[in-house]
C-alpha cells in the first residue's frame, strides 16, 4: 500500500487475493488433536482478553509490556494448530500487488478452525539512468495465521488474525533514487515485525467490528484495479505517506485501531469508519515492541458504491481522514507545528471491456490536502490492467499507470510562489502466473522530477529523473 521507507515516513500498502475451499472433516485422531488445540487457544485468548481489559489506568510501559508478553501466546496458539489437511489446496498463491501483504484477507477456509500460510516476496530493482545508478535486492517473508473463534471456543461470528513480517535488504528509493513515489511497495527498513493482530466480530451478517493492531491502508483509499502495480504509491497514496506523521497507519508499521464496516443493499454499498493511532512511531520502529496508542487519533471514513456481484462492472469510493495530532508542517522552510490536518479522496474502478477470458479494467484516484500545511497538497493516479491478453497465458496480467504528486506552492507567512513540477511516476508491469503458487513480474518505471525526502523543505532542489527496471517474485504456500 507503501505501501517511503520507515525512516522517511513513506508507506506501503499490501493487497492480495486468495481463497480456500477444502471442507474435509478430521478423523477421530484429528478430532482429539483439534480438541487440545481449542483448549490451548481458549487459554491464550482468555489471557489476551485479560490484557486488553487490563487495570483501570495502567502506564504506557506496563501496557506495552503486557502486549509483548501476549503476542507470543497468540502466535503459538495459531501456529500450533498446524496447516491442517489439504492446506496446499486451500491456500493458493496470492496475486501480489502493491506492498505484497495479506491485505488483512483470511487464509482460513470455511471448514477449518485454524489456518496458517507463508508468503515470500522479493524485488530486484536497478536504476539505469539518473541519480546513483545501482542494483538492490529486497525481500519480505510473511507468516500469516487465522482462527475461526466460533469453532475454537464457541465465540459466534468472531475471527482472529495475526501476521509477522521479516524484511531484509535495501530499497531502491531509499538508497539510490531518493524520491517520494517509492519504487517498491515492500520497501522498508530491515526488521522483524509483528504486523497484524486483531479480532473481528460480525453482527447480523452485514456489520463487522475489528479491534487490535492493523493499518488503514489495508482497507481504506485503495483501488482494486491498482493492486497489480509495484510502486507503493498505487497502494497507500504518496500524499498520505508524506503528509501524515511518519507515513500514517500503513505498511510497514501497524497501529492500535478500531474499525466498523457495514455492507448494505445486497453488498452494493459499503460504509467503513475507523480510529487509528495517528503516529505509528512507537518505542521501537523496527521490532516487535512499540504497541502503544501514544499519539492523538486519526479518524478515517469512506463510502463505496458498486454494481454488485463478485466481479462488479464499476465502483465509486469517496472518503477522507482527519488527524487530531500535533506535528511539524511538511512545507519547505517551515519550522511551525500544525494541530490537526485533513484530506479528502475519491476513487473510481471500472471494467472497460470484457470478451471471453479477456478483461480490461481502469482506475482513477485523486486526493486533496490543505496547501498551507502539507508538502503534497494534490495527488492523482490512473491506469489500466489487462487480464488474459495472450490466449496461451490466460492468467497473466499487464498494467500501465501514472501517478503525480503536486508540491504545494505555499510558503511560511502566507506567501505563494511559483509551483514546482510535480513528481511523476509511470509504471509498466507484466505479471506472469507461472504456477498456482508462483508469480514473476518484470516491471519498468520512469520517475520524473524526483524530490529527495531529506531535502523536501528546500524549494530550490534541482530536477532529477530516473529509469528503473525490476523483477518481482511472489510465492505463497
Amino acid at each position: 500500500m507503501p505501501r517511503v521507507s520507515a525512516a522517511r515516513g513513506n508507506a506501503r500498502n499490501v493487497p492480495s487475493r486468495w481463497a480456500g475451499q477444502n471442507r474435509r472433516s478430521p478423523g477421530s485422531a484429528e478430532r482429539g488433536t483439534a480438541c487440545g488445540r481449542r483448549l490451548a487457544a481458549k487459554a491464550c485468548l482468555g489471557h489476551f482478553g485479560q490484557v486488553i481489559r487490563g487495570g483501570e489506568s495502567p502506564s504506557e510501559e506496563f501496557a506495552a509490556s503486557r502486549m509483548r508478553r501476549v503476542a507470543p501466546f497468540i502466535m503459538a496458539a495459531i501456529l500450533c494448530a498446524g496447516p491442517g489437511p489439504g492446506l496446499a489446496q486451500e491456500v493458493p498463491a496470492n496475486t501480489v500487488g502493491t506492498g505484497c501483504d495479506e491485505h488483512s484477507k483470511s487464509t482460513r477456509s470455511p471448514g477449518a478452525p485454524f489456518k496458517i500460510a507463508v508468503t515470500y516476496n522479493s524485488d530486484v530493482n536497478a536504476e539505469l539512468t539518473g541519480g546513483r545508478r545501482g542494483v538492490v535486492y529486497l525481500q519480505r517473508l510473511g507468516f500469516i495465521g487465522d482462527a475461526d473463534l466460533a469453532r475454537v471456543i464457541g465465540w459466534s461470528g468472531a475471527t482472529a488474525h495475526v501476521s509477522v513480517h521479516s524484511i531484509v535488504g535495501t530499497g531502491l528509493s531509499d538508497r539510490h533514487v531518493r524520491n517520494l513515489l517509492t519504487v517498491s511497495g515492500i520497501e522498508a527498513k530491515p526488521a522483524l515485525r509483528l504486523f497484524n493482530l486483531w479480532i473481528e466480530q460480525k453482527v447480523r451478517g452485514n456489520l463487522s467490528i475489528r479491534a487490535g493492531q492493523f493499518t488503514a491502508a489495508q482497507e481504506f483509499a485503495a483501488s482494486t484495479t491498482a493492486n497489480l502495480l509495484v510502486n507503493s504509491t498505487f497502494g497507500w497514496p504518496a500524499s498520505f505517506a508524506v503528509d501524515l506523521p511518519n507515513g500514517g497507519p500503513a505498511y510497514p508499521i501497524a497501529v492500535p485501531a478500531v474499525r466498523l464496516a457495514a455492507l448494505l443493499d445486497g453488498g452494493r454499498t459499503t460504509i467503513r469508519a475507523g480510529v487509528f493511532a495517528g503516529d505509528p512511531r512507537g518505542r521501537d520502529l523496527r521490532g516487535l515492541a512499540g504497541w502503544q496508542f501514544k499519539s492523538a487519533p486519526l479518524m478515517i471514513a469512506e463510502f463505496a458504491q458498486g454494481a454488485g456481484g463478485d466481479d462488479p462492472a464499476w465502483s465509486v469510493v469517496v472518503g477522507g481522514w482527519l488527524s487530531l495530532d500535533r506535528f511539524a508542517a511538511s512545507l519547505p522552510n517551515s519550522d511551525r507545528t500544525v494541530e490537526g490536518n485533513y484530506a479528502l479522496y475519491g476513487i473510481v474502478d471500472v471494467r472497460l471491456w470484457r470478451r471471453g477470458g479477456r478483461t480490461a479494467r481502469g482506475f482513477a484516484r485523486i486526493t486533496y490536502s490543505p496547501r498551507d500545511q502539507n508538502l503534497v497538497d494534490r495527488y492523482a493516479d490512473a491506469g489500466v490492467a489487462l487480464a488474459g491478453l495472450f490466449r496461451r497465458r490466460p492468467k497473466d496480467e499487464i498494467g500501465l499507470a501514472i501517478a503525480a504528486a503536486h508540491i504545494s506552492p505555499y510558503r511560511p507567512g502566507g506567501v505563494l510562489t511559483a509551483s514546482r513540477p510535480a513528481e511523476i511516476a509511470l509504471e509498466l508491469s507484466y505479471q506472469m502466473h507461472l504456477t498456482p503458487r508462483l508469480d514473476v513480474q518484470p516491471n519498468a518505471q520512469l520517475i520524473l522530477n524526483a524530490l529527495d525526502p531529506d531535502h523536501a523543505r528546500n524549494a530550490t532542489q534541482g530536477r532529477r529523473s530516473a529509469v528503473i527496471f525490476g523483477i518481482r517474485t511472489s510465492f505463497r504456500s
